[in-house]
């Protein structure tokens, strides 16, 4: 983080400047010299050898001072892209709903902001079990059924570790990755869900999975029927989930959109890590994949308005790496499709 940045005070809600050490990326390359060096003064002392020895550790050493300098410096510079809003923006006043495509999503991108607000439910577009058998039959579950209300139970143990009895869960019940098959309907059933929240945190449309796209489409689609009948929509705030911008995995970090809000950075408290790790360990199904997920920062951003006709991002789409029969060509025509059942062509 750039010097004097903005910076979320652990437990407070409230940004605060955070001064930074000049250099600070240097201390450890200089560590990494000064063990080369000690291991030098020991090869001196068998003759030659020691020095052809000593000069090829030198030229190892700078290269990886190089590496990791240069590293250091194209994260931070990615960073300062990534301005702060403000508490306000992050931590929303009124009533919140957490919109996830699959159980544990909540938790993934939104685990320790549920934590600190005071009045927030959970809605899951999903339970969490495909329709084919073998993901059951992988899993451990004789069939769907079992798998899916394992899932279930998974997310309601996990939620029920923030100690408080404000946060409502459902579950809409669609077979995990028929969320495209279900958007218009779904966008009519959020539009009646959605009067009675100021604020909804929900998935950026990225490419990630399926059901996370077709998650932001009914939302963004729910609200446009909202304010078509005369009233005003929530707030919408994107978390992050993954996605495979680049041709890499990526985890936690938005893909650059010109019409998103500024990005903002919540630092999680040890005490945050700690219940975070716990909630995802309640997801006892999912251990594989939670594991690589960050527990140091959760990052938010106002959801931009989308053209979800065309693809998120250049090259493959991290869902079309897998068999699941639903390419990006495919899940944009049933997007299109959706959008004309709900007259929004032409207001998406």
């Amino acid at each position: 983080m750039p010097a004097g940045s903005t910076m979320l005070h652990p437990g407070s809600g409230s940004p605060r400047v955070v001064p930074t050490r000049k250099r600070a990326y240097l201390k450890k390359p200089i560590g990494m010299l000064s063990r080369s060096l000690n291991r030098f003064k020991l090869m001196l002392t068998v003759g030659e050898q020691g020095i052809d020895g000593m000069k090829g550790m030198l030229r190892r050493g700078k290269r990886l001072v190089r590496e990791y300098v240069y590293r250091t410096l194209r994260r931070r510079r990615a960073n300062r892209e990534q301005k702060g809003i403000s508490a306000s923006e992050l931590m929303p006043p009124g009533p919140t709903l957490i919109i996830a495509a699959h159980p544990d999503d909540e938790v993934i991108g939104a685990g320790a902001l549920l934590s600190r607000l005071q009045c927030a439910d959970v809605l899951h577009v999903t339970d969490g079990a495909p329709r084919e058998g073998n993901f059951a039959q992988k899993a451990g579950f004789a069939g769907r059924s079992e798998y899916a209300a394992e899932r279930q139970r998974e997310a309601a143990a996990a939620l029920a570790l923030l100690g408080r009895h404000t946060v409502r869960v459902q579950c809409l019940g669609i077979p995990d990755q028929e969320a495209t098959t279900n958007v218009a309907s779904l966008a009519q059933r959020l539009a009646e869900l959605l009067t009675d929240y100021s604020f909804v945190v929900t998935h950026a449309y990225e490419g990630g999975h399926p059901d996370h796209d077709a998650t932001a489409l009914s939302v963004q689609a729910a609200c446009c029927l909202i304010k078509r009948g005369g009233c005003e929509p929530p707030s919408l705030l994107e978390m992050t989930g993954y996605h495979g911008w680049g041709g890499q995995n990526v985890r936690g970090v938005f893909i650059p959109h010109p019409d998103a809000g500024s990005v903002a950075e919540l630092m999680l408290t040890w005490a945050e890590r700690d219940l975070k790790r716990r909630m995802f360990a309640c997801h006892a199904t999912q251990r594989g994949r939670l594991k690589n997920f960050s527990l140091d920062v959760e990052r938010f951003r106002s959801a931009p308005r989308y053209d979800f006709l065309a693809p998120p991002h250049r090259g493959e789409l991290h869902y079309e790496r897998f068999r699941w029969g639903i390419p990006g060509q495919t899940w944009r025509c049933a997007a299109k499709q959706a959008l004309a059942e709900l007259d929004l062509l032409d207001r998406m």
